[in-house]
């Protein structure tokens, strides 16, 4: 570019040098080229015939060129090997359009295998912590026996009272309620075990009769405690798919774990309605509600707020999860002295409509 802008007007006698600079120049590209592609052949041989026909045709404009010097000016076309270098390049971009559709190949063929790869190592994953889970149920099943027996014990030494002081009876006292508490440990853990092992039998099911097969089912117990228990349901079904069982254990830790703070005379209100394509379940107890500083943590694992120290603290973390397996959603309203309040948001099963048949429709 500098040499035809700045040395060939002031030096017209170095044109003809120039040019063959500029011969030589296209020659030597055109014998690296086909070096290039005989080098290259081995290993993408469309790639290389593609490159051997461009230089092929670049080198006979060349030879075109060369024959036809100082014989043939073209006024209003292009040179010889001006055409030669378009094909050329033309050429070079099939090459290129080969190499990324190759490249796109690779990237797919990577991607399949990764996915492969990932399969099976989430497969392992997922055995060794199906065979974890077994072991921790199978291992808190086997520890009730022995912790049942020891409770046993405890109370028959407590109930025959031969020569026991104050202070042996107190010690008596203290591990019957460390047994208790090893007891409902290992009672979670083997539930909180058994249902991750446990396929969940999810199907359709109308949430308001369940809700009200378990009011039935728990009145006289709830009402014998001293406390009223409500139940208010919609009008029209609210047809949900879930797991009976599973959810019937949501309702069990949610009303039981009401009972436990709520008053004599005191109310739990189990109560259910539609909004949009949503049920809403509220559980809503009169007790003595929770604070604000416990109220962030009261679904996190082994968090309990019971001042006596009982409970494991698994309650509502597992009614949280199982929530979540039904792709709902569970929020808590509480202030103390004024009751708490549960929500649960489960998606309803949308109406299957009927097609129309247009061949029995008349005019």
């Amino acid at each position: 570019i500098l040499i035809p802008l700045f040395i060939l007007p002031f030096f017209p006698a170095f044109t003809p040098v120039y040019g063959q600079i500029i011969f030589w120049y296209k020659l030597l590209t055109a014998l690296f080229l086909t070096g290039l592609a005989l080098y290259g052949g081995l290993k993408h041989l469309a790639h290389a015939t593609f490159l051997l026909c461009g230089i092929g045709i670049y080198s006979i404009s060349l030879a075109a060129h060369v024959i036809t010097l100082n014989r043939f000016e073209p006024a209003r076309t292009c040179w010889q090997d001006e055409y030669g270098t378009f094909l050329l390049v033309i050429f070079f971009a099939i090459i290129m359009s080969l190499r990324m559709f190759a490249l796109m190949r690779e990237n797919i063929q990577l991607t399949y295998h990764l996915q492969e790869e990932v399969a099976e190592k989430t497969k392992s994953l997922s055995a060794v912590l199906e065979e974890r889970r077994q072991f921790l149920a199978g291992a808190a099943h086997d520890l009730k026996t022995p912790m049942t027996s020891l409770k046993t014990f405890i109370q028959l030494i407590e109930d025959g009272g031969v020569g026991l002081d104050q202070e042996t009876r107190g010690y008596l006292q203290f591990l019957h309620r460390k047994a208790d508490e090893m007891q409902d440990r290992l009672e979670w853990i083997h539930t909180f075990a058994i249902q991750d092992v446990s396929p969940h039998n999810m199907h359709e099911l109308d949430l308001s009769v369940l809700l009200r097969d378990f009011h039935e089912m728990n009145l006289p117990d709830l009402e014998t405690s001293g406390v009223n228990f409500l139940l208010k349901l919609p009008d029209v079904p609210c047809r949900i798919c879930g797991d009976e069982q599973r959810l019937l254990q949501v309702l069990q830790n949610l009303v039981y774990n009401a009972l436990s703070f709520t008053p004599m005379d005191g109310t739990i209100t189990l109560a259910l309605k539609i909004t949009g394509e949503t049920a809403v379940l509220t559980v809503a107890d009169t007790g003595q509600g929770i604070t604000p500083e416990d109220l962030p943590r009261i679904f996190d694992r082994f968090f309990t707020h019971r001042e006596s120290g009982g409970g494991t603290g698994l309650g509502l973390y597992l009614v949280k999860t199982i929530i979540q397996e039904h792709a709902g959603a569970i929020t808590v309203e509480s202030e103390p002295g004024a009751g708490t309040c549960f929500h649960i948001c489960l998606p309803l099963v949308r109406e299957k409509t009927d097609p129309i048949d247009f061949k029995s429709t008349g005019p």
